[in-house]
């Protein structure tokens, strides 16, 4: 009896929420929560896009690609991305993420859009080149990759991986044609453009042989401390 008043003095949605868990297990109990979260994320991205709300539909696209198997969304998050950097003002940031959608989307409706969209001057070398050649460009020391952006709803996502990319930097110490040759996921190649358009090319890289294209590897890796991630991040460029 006394098992039944305690039962019956929990509030209706606690116990609901209680059963919830019970039935499903706290594992897919919160990958469902976590999806849930995604979806009105992608809604509410698609939302703020058609209403040219750009601040917002960055910070909703953070969320809404943050699952490690999102298919074609992909390719639309990353067009929705890249627009929005441009009209933000982060050009190469935005013309990187056109570039992606088109080397690694290339057969998707929306392929076509980022091709219009992509300045016309210049040409920049074909994805197969740059992976033919990437391994022997060289990553100064006198360049430093800021860490990249890499958030809690990535990380409980269990999104992790290798970004291969290359750029290159002009004579007046500029970062330009940032282009991804290896990607696991393109919410992570976008902030791994992010982290290399913020390069901050200083005055001692003037005994680089300017303009040069360069490379860099960066690693996400999924750990519980910031600094597990940071030691990681050191390894590789390390390597590079």
């Amino acid at each position: 009896m006394s098992r039944l008043r305690s039962l019956r003095s929990i509030p209706p949605l606690l116990l609901l929420l209680l059963m919830a868990i019970s039935s499903l297990g706290c594992g897919s109990f919160w990958a469902s929560v976590r999806e849930g979260e995604r979806s009105r994320a992608q809604s509410q991205a698609n939302t703020y896009f058609k209403d040219g709300r750009c601040d917002r539909v960055l910070r909703k696209l953070d969320r809404s690609e943050a699952a490690q198997d999102i298919g074609r969304y992909g390719a639309v998050a990353t067009y929705q991305r890249a627009v929005c950097l441009e009209k933000l003002g982060a050009k190469q940031s935005g013309w990187a993420n056109y570039r992606m959608l088109l080397d690694f989307y290339p057969d998707d409706s929306v392929a076509s859009l980022a091709r219009d969209a992509l300045p016309k001057e210049g040409a920049s070398p074909s994805i197969s080149q740059l992976r033919a050649e990437v391994a022997s460009l060289p990553m100064p020391s006198q360049i430093k990759i800021p860490s990249p952006r890499y958030t809690d709803t990535a990380e409980r996502s269990g999104m992790v991986g290798d970004i291969v990319v290359t750029f290159m930097i002009t004579g007046d110490r500029r970062i330009s044609d940032i282009r991804v040759v290896q990607m696991d996921h393109p919410l992570l190649a976008s902030w791994a453009i992010e982290a290399v358009s913020n390069i901050n090319v200083t005055p001692a890289a003037a005994s680089l042989p300017l303009p040069m294209r360069s490379a860099a590897r960066i690693v996400f890796s999924s750990f519980w401390h910031e600094d597990g991630r940071k030691d990681d991040r050191e390894k590789s460029n390390s390597k590079n």
